[in-house]
């Protein structure tokens, strides 16, 4: 915080990232979750916003909006938004018959591909399903938040009892003079950590594929995305993949990934094309926990080629081992498992909304939903 009482929220090197990724593109990235709630005509949606509302109050992000500085200022910041407006991020819609889970999933489709208010997030009350239920969908800019970000936010939003909210809004916006002061530290930080640049830039590198990458093979897969999305809902045991995955030394995430290249490799093989590996981008966090006060994106990439031919079990193995000997050596950051927990009764249960990735070739590994 400055003398003035401004904050400088300034977007990290990974937010940077993720604009520069959306820029351009067909559509920005963005990740989003279906909730679905009470069922009865008694639900309250009037009530539900408001206590929605209280809730937003105490998530200092959704209030702001992200801002480029002038020239020296460094990186964008997020700021107090004076002209926030409830009204432009919740809404309410009505299901379309016959109000199934499909309907509700095109409604999902139309809100992440929809215009978004300047926080960068929204929310839509859906009504009009035919169990009585009413779903809540959350969509928002991946600039907002990373996976584990995501989870906190929607801790903060549906789980936790509401906190007190900062009684100041909205607060002043950093000066340039400020934000120069600002960047010119962190600029000397960075000096500090001259000496280790090297290794950890040889390390990114190499996660990466290195300086001459194995081409990506070449496939009907290999195509710009447009704007529409679509989803379905694949259901499994979650323990029972749980305890397939460690039997054989991998992880939940070891196992989805076995499972979507082998998918797209029969989706491949019905139009004729066969290919021995897919070349795979899989998010890697650099923290472990997060809360609603720290959001934005801290992770890494890693690529690398992974096989789709032999049996399941088999490719499997070789993936947690392909992905264990290219994290060796990264610092800071932990291949993670992806979060899939049951819901306790009483609690919303969420279905990840996992849009197509835009990039010009196949990362099945990218997951841009919320673990």
């Amino acid at each position: 915080m400055t003398r003035s009482g401004a904050v400088i929220d300034r977007a990290s090197p990974s937010d940077v990232a993720m604009l520069a990724m959306g820029a351009g593109a067909s559509l920005s990235q963005r990740a989003g979750a279906v909730l679905m709630l009470e069922h009865g005509a008694e639900f309250d949606v009037a009530a539900a916003t408001m206590l929605l509302a209280d809730r937003i109050r105490s998530v200092p992000r959704l209030r702001r909006r992200l801002v480029p500085v002038p020239f020296g200022g460094g990186r964008p910041v997020w700021v107090d938004d004076a002209g926030f407006d409830l009204r432009l991020h919740v809404r309410q819609l009505t299901c379309p018959s016959p109000g199934d889970e499909r309907a509700l999933l095109e409604v999902a489709a139309a809100v992440l591909t929809g215009p978004m208010p300047p926080s960068r997030w929204t929310a839509v009350f859906v009504t009009g399903l035919n169990d009585g239920g009413t779903a809540l969908i959350v969509v928002l800019d991946h600039v907002l938040a990373d996976g584990i970000g995501g989870l906190a936010l929607l801790a903060a939003l549906v789980d936790q009892p509401r906190h007190d909210a900062p009684a100041d809004f909205p607060r002043p916006r950093p000066s340039w003079r400020s934000l120069a002061a600002d960047a010119f530290a962190e600029r000397l930080r960075a000096l500090g950590r001259a000496r280790s640049f090297g290794r950890e830039a040889k390390t990114a590198l190499a996660a990466a594929g290195g300086l001459r990458p194995e081409p990506v093979a070449r496939c009907s897969l290999l195509r710009p995305t447009g704007p529409r999305r679509t989803f379905a809902v694949v259901r499994t045991n979650l323990a029972a993949v749980r305890a397939a995955a460690h039997r054989h030394g991998s992880t939940v995430n070891d196992a989805l990934l076995t499972a979507v290249t082998g998918a797209l490799r029969r989706l491949l093989e019905r139009r004729g094309e066969h290919l021995d590996a897919l070349s795979v981008s899989v998010p890697v966090s650099a923290r472990r926990t997060a809360t609603s006060a720290e959001l934005g994106n801290r992770f890494g990439v890693l690529i690398a080629g992974l096989p789709v031919t032999g049996a399941p079990e088999q490719r499997m193995v070789k993936i947690a081992a392909l992905l264990a000997a290219q994290e060796a050596g990264r610092r800071g950051i932990s291949r993670r498992p992806v979060r899939a927990d049951v819901p306790a009764a009483g609690r919303p249960r969420a279905l990840p909304l996992v849009p197509a990735p835009p990039a010009p070739h196949p990362h099945p590994g990218q997951q841009r939903a919320w673990p």
